[in-house]
């Protein structure tokens, strides 16, 4: 576990690519808003607290996300299938893990996310994120 733990430490790729990492999906937001303003959007008025929601919204999703379930799925499972499997069968082996996972979601307002399209959305994260 403490190796587990030991890895998010690592730094795998040329730092800048961790920079890419972390700014494309605050650029591309922001380029989106410019282009709606730009086409006659009016423009958003945002609230303090609107912001702090926004930011804590973002820092739960990379605790509980990105490092924890990730952390599961990735670091921990994933190595252990490809000793046996290649990529794409560890990825849907995954998503066969993944999808169960994520079934309250589903159960909590089945309205919000239909199952065919859910499911093709976890198994085609599973491999890409793989």
């Amino acid at each position: 576990m403490l190796g587990l733990l030991r890895q998010l430490g690592r730094w795998r790729v040329n730092p800048a690519w961790y920079g890419v990492a972390l700014g494309v999906p605050l650029v591309v937001p922001g380029l989106a808003l410019w282009a709606a303003v730009a086409a006659g959007a009016p423009v958003p008025g945002w609230e303090p607290a609107d912001l702090l929601q926004v930011a804590g919204s973002i820092v739960v999703t990379i605790v509980i996300v990105g490092i924890f379930e990730e952390l599961g799925w990735r670091g921990f499972l994933l190595p252990r299938l490809q000793r046996d499997y290649r990529a794409l069968p560890a990825a849907l082996i995954i998503g066969l893990a993944w999808f169960p996972w994520h079934l309250p979601e589903l159960v909590s307002d089945p309205g919000q996310r239909p199952l065919t399209p859910f499911a093709v959305y976890i198994f085609s994260q599973s491999v890409l994120l793989t």
